[in-house]
């Protein structure tokens, strides 16, 4: 088959392709200022069209214009879905402060403070007036005994500030602000005990409520029957999709091992349970056309009625998207092609929300499926055997294989580790968790079941009792599992760095692999090789690059100080936390491995005479570079005439300004080291003398030093 054959038959595909690129289009660019460039690309489409259709026997001009038709509506729907177009967002009136009744819309999740999300329905404006609005909110609500019992779909009243998401101010760490931006989440709010009130359930019926309402009740009949917090933080994620009460020991296991996947609805859990509503409703619901319609109409309900239930999250709605459109195909039009299915599935959901496209999961699953339906067949021709028993087996290391093959280079580029052992953890997830969500399900049917016989006179609690046993047994056995592939030699590789641009030409590279197994044009495999040169190339670069690399780097770290020596591969840290904590790494892990820095040493307070780094006190010499430390306890440094560079720790302004009267100071860092009243004081006296002062709360401060 041609490849002109083949992308006719799947129509679909060509224009997911040219719906992304629109959408790529408009999120580089996030124009904002007006409708009137919006209102020319909509006649542009129009006339488009008009063309397309008088000149539609010049194959080529037509698919021109319905290409560029394409790429213009995807970058209108991403456009015109952000808040700035909206005239009911609550951004749209009051960027300071907010009075308004919202509906929580995710599970709040207890830490320092109750952190939650919710979607505001009413508005009060300047003139008094309650207006009807939208728009989501992060809010940060105090723990006591009232938030304790808010839940999602209630209804609260608040009247907070508002602020402004701020970005993460280090080189290449996770930006929160950017991952809320494509949810939809632009502004955060701090709400004290006295800024809001509750106000109940929402009272009008729909579907979202109703799926909630189920939600919950089947959360409470799971942690009635499952007493082990693991196990039941288990079974909760994978059956309802409530993750807030995993702990952090059992995900990390699931993710150095490959299994997290489990542990969010997907295709998976959709999968498990559009075969189980086939098997029960084939059983009554067979022989005539009607009965097949009927049986195919049921089936979509409850993989939607599901889809609600877990929380409707872009993994599970593609999912039960996909499986719809598959559910209609095999009913009404019989032949179907699954790339077809899986390409209108997201076609469906980014003209729903094109943001979605910008998000992990969403990327995962796509990439995660595609990769099967491709890899799996190709690779079960090549391992074929006779033995159903062992064809099984390996049937199911196929597909772990399969999954990996187009998910890999985005896992490495976001989590930048790849968990060798996948293999292995990948049975072990498919298998069990088949096992979890037929016994989650029987236990909740089974539990309904005994509350009708106790109301007929008699009891199934033993039936009840035996399924929570061997569900609760089954997710024992899974935790066991998992954690002795991660306790197994090298089941995890982590620390890997690839940059952007090597992860696309690493999908260049596969995508013309594929090309060349499907249509066999060797012109792919030469292309191939010319990339993969381009690819090697750029590494080695790297690798060059980094034995001559030599930077200061002041990270942003709240309430404390944090700075790299970095020299080659090799770093001296100095830090006022002791030892390797989780903020330090969320500031500076990153960055370090995209420097290629594999070896530390601390230098906190210790003196240290090496021949490139030389600290004493206050003093350090960094290769040709004079760095000092100003600190209420550091002040050997104030006989220096001229310092390279000066950080300023906890110190008072009145001292500091003292220290450095008289002397030539070439750059001035403030750390996050004292509360906000000392950096506002220090920032304003040393605006006032230098020119060059940077304060790592606007932005760390990195220095490149010659060698």
């Amino acid at each position: 088959m041609r490849g002109g054959t083949f992308f006719k038959e799947i129509p679909s595909f060509r224009i997911l392709i040219f719906l992304i690129l629109g959408i790529i289009i408009a999120d580089s660019i996030r124009d904002t200022d007006g409708l009137s460039m919006h209102l020319v690309l909509i006649l542009i489409i129009v006339a488009l069209i008009t063309l397309a259709r008088l000149y539609s026997y010049n194959n080529l001009f037509f698919s021109t214009l319905s290409n560029t038709s394409i790429i213009i509506f995807g970058y209108l729907i991403c456009t015109i879905s952000l808040p700035e177009y909206d005239n009911s967002h609550y951004l749209n009136h009051d960027k300071e402060h907010l009075t308004a009744i919202a509906e929580i819309i995710e599970e709040p999740k207890p830490g320092k403070s109750l952190r939650t999300v919710l979607n505001i329905k009413k508005s009060k404006y300047n003139d008094g007036e309650w207006y009807k609005s939208s728009g989501d909110l992060l809010v940060y609500l105090p723990i006591d005994s009232t938030t304790s019992t808010l839940k999602a779909g209630d209804k609260i009243l608040i009247d907070s500030k508002l602020h402004a998401l701020q970005p993460n101010q280090n080189p290449l760490a996770f930006d929160y602000k950017s991952y809320l931006y494509y949810k939809g989440i632009r502004y955060q709010s701090f709400i004290r005990s006295d800024d809001w009130s509750y106000i109940g359930h929402p009272e009008q019926y729909s579907i979202t409520t109703v799926a909630r309402s189920m939600r919950q009740k089947c959360a409470s009949i799971l942690a009635q029957h499952i007493k082990d917090t693991d196990n039941l933080a288990i079974a909760s994620a994978m059956l309802l999709g409530l993750r807030n009460n995993l702990s952090e020991e059992i995900y990390q296991a699931y993710t150095d091992t490959g299994a997290v996947h489990v542990l969010a609805v997907s295709g998976l859990h959709v999968g498990y349970i559009n075969a189980i509503l086939l098997f029960i409703l084939s059983l009554f619901l067979k022989g005539s056309k009607t009965a097949e319609y009927i049986r195919a109409i049921l089936i979509i309900i409850g993989i939607w009625l599901f889809a609600l239930i877990t929380g409707a999250a872009p993994a599970v709605l593609r999912a039960a998207t996909m499986f719809s459109m598959l559910t209609v195909g095999i009913v009404i039009f019989k032949k179907y092609n699954i790339y077809n299915i899986l390409a209108g599935s997201a076609i469906a959901l980014l003209i729903f929300d094109p943001h979605l496209l910008f998000q992990g999961s969403f990327q995962f699953s796509y990439l995660a499926l595609f990769s099967i339906l491709y890899w799996q067949p190709k690779l079960s021709k090549v391992f074929y055997v006779k033995n159903k028993y062992i064809k099984y087996i390996i049937n199911l290391l196929l597909v772990a294989v399969a999954a990996q093959v187009l998910v890999f280079p985005v896992t490495i580029l976001y989590f930048h580790k790849f968990a060798s052992s996948f293999l292995i953890s990948g049975i072990v997830a498919i298998i069990l968790a088949a096992g979890v969500i037929w016994g989650g399900l029987a236990l909740i049917a089974a539990h309904y079941l005994d509350l009708v016989a106790n109301a007929l006179g008699f009891s199934l609690s033993y039936v009840v009792d035996f399924i929570a046993y061997t569900l609760d047994s089954i997710l024992s056995l899974f935790i066991y599992l998992i954690k002795c592939i991660q306790s197994l030699p090298y089941s995890n590789i982590d620390k890997i760095w690839i940059e952007p641009y090597e992860m696309m030409l690493i999908y260049v590279i596969l995508g013309l692999v594929m090309f060349w197994i499907s249509f066999g044009i060797n012109r792919a495999l030469h292309l191939m090789m010319i990339v993969l040169l381009i690819l090697i190339g750029g590494r080695i670069k790297r690798t060059v690059s980094i034995k001559s690399q030599a930077q200061i780097i002041c990270y942003d770290v709240q309430k404390e100080m944090a700075v790299d020596f970095i020299n080659g591969n090799s770093a001296y840290t100095l830090s006022t936390i002791d030892g390797d904590h989780k903020i330090l790494r969320f500031a500076r892990d990153n960055y370090r491995m995209h420097l290629g820095v594999t070896e530390f040493k601390a230098i906190n307070n210790t003196d240290i005479n090496n021949v490139d780094f030389i600290k004493s006190g206050g003093i350090i010499q960094f290769l040709e570079k004079t760095i000092a430390i100003a600190h209420d306890t550091l002040t050997d440094w104030q006989y220096l005439d001229t310092i390279d560079l000066l950080l300023i720790g906890d110190i008072n302004q009145y001292k500091l300004a003292k220290q450095i009267s008289n002397k030539k100071i070439n750059h001035i860092v403030i750390n996050h080291n004292m509360n906000s009243y000392k950096i506002r004081h220090v920032k304003s006296l040393l605006d006032s003398i230098y020119d060059n002062v940077h304060y790592v709360g606007d932005q760390a401060f990195k220095l490149n030093v010659q060698q």
